[in-house]
């Protein structure tokens, strides 16, 4: 009886029991009720203590008439109450002031949305003018200029109390290859880029690999849409299971960031890639040789140029498989600030993503042909 009467106060509480109007008109009118009983026993109230100590005559004093008892139990009773709801009213207030000031801090900067405005034109007067070009070095710069709007806009997006002139934001693309359609070639290149994998995995036995382009990729400060050149190239491996059930409960075993946003296809936020080693250890399925590898490269160097990452899987709508991912990230903690400005973040960049994924079919149709070609 105990639990039940418990939850049923708890569930009475959280819909709003504890502030409704009915409690406080319950109130109202008890209050009016004590008013018209004191008034009919008046004499009789203020005959004993606390109206009158001067006439103390020890603990005679405290005999209470049960009517005098009765407005006492009564008056503390809705005293009680009226503290009750106005608590709930003050703890429900605040609540609201909490959500709304995190609501707030969620929004872009006040002069994000001119940023947006000025750059979206110069980033789609670069993608018009690229789908008339047949030249494969014009097609990756333009998309190099991309990345870097993209690039400004993120810096811009993040809060400026976070911003330092130290922290540095850069963008690159990562594209998929086949294992299945690639030659022997392409996978011998490919096999000694793969991190985070056990030294006796192939690639030909995967699923296969998302492969970083340098050339695809660019940073804040870039100027006439340069390549990053801190940038290390190396590829992500995909496998064939992308998940594996151990004692009832899913364990991913495709690596968190790119690869999970490529296979999910949903982007992917890490506001401190030191925790990566802690996410692989609660949630994946993989081996301590690449927990080894993943925790070495996060604490050193590779830590430092990418201390928090986003990625966003590169398709050109909603329901197409992606053919890479983008991916955006600085050499400081903390990118876009709160996890729950993702949801705006994400739509705002959606144009970008969709301009990036047909000049990327672009270039590599262009590439296939210059390729083809060579060999002719």
């Amino acid at each position: 009886m105990k639990i039940s009467l418990s939850k049923w106060i708890s569930d009475w509480r959280d819909n709003g029991g504890g502030r409704s109007p009915h409690l406080g008109t319950i109130i109202t009118l008890l209050i009016i009720f004590i008013g018209l009983f004191g008034s009919l026993y008046s004499d009789e109230i203020k005959s004993v203590v606390p109206f009158q100590w001067g006439t103390w005559n020890g603990w005679e004093s405290f005999h209470f008439h049960p009517r005098i008892l009765f407005f006492w139990v009564v008056t503390i009773f809705v005293g009680g109450l009226y503290f009750f709801r106005e608590w709930e009213v003050d703890s429900y207030d605040s609540q609201l002031r909490k959500e709304l000031v995190s609501q707030i801090q969620t929004l872009p900067p006040a002069e994000f949305l001119q940023e947006f405005a000025d750059t979206y034109d110069e980033g789609e007067a670069m993608y018009e003018k690229a789908l008339q070009s047949k030249n494969v070095d014009d097609t990756k710069k333009i998309i190099r200029g991309l990345l870097t709007c993209i690039c400004q806009l993120t810096e811009k997006f993040d809060s400026p109390k976070q911003h330092t002139q130290m922290e540095r934001y850069a963008a690159n693309i990562m594209l998929f290859i086949d294992a299945s359609s690639a030659d022997k070639e392409l996978s011998e290149q490919i096999q000694p880029r793969i991190k985070f994998i056990d030294q006796e995995v192939l690639f030909q036995t995967l699923k296969g690999a998302l492969d970083l382009r340098k050339d695809l990729s660019t940073h804040s400060e870039a100027q006439q849409s340069e390549e990053d050149m801190a940038l290390e190239a190396f590829a992500l491996p995909i496998p064939h299971a992308e998940t594996t059930n151990i004692d009832g409960k899913n364990k991913y075993r495709v690596l968190p960031g790119a690869p999970l946003a490529y296979c999910e296809s949903r982007t992917e936020l890490h506001m401190q890639s030191s925790e990566i080693y802690k996410w692989c250890e609660d949630h994946g399925d993989f081996t301590a040789h690449v927990k080894k590898q993943i925790k070495e490269y996060f604490s050193g160097n590779g830590g430092k140029q990418v201390a928090s990452f986003l990625s966003i899987p590169l398709m050109t709508d909603r329901k197409s498989k992606p053919i890479g991912v983008i991916n955006i990230h600085k050499n400081g903690p903390m990118l876009l600030v709160d996890p729950k400005r993702l949801l705006h973040f994400d739509p705002i960049i959606r144009p970008y993503r969709h301009m990036l994924a047909k000049l990327v079919q672009q270039l590599l149709i262009l590439e296939k042909e210059a390729l083809s070609s060579k060999k002719d």
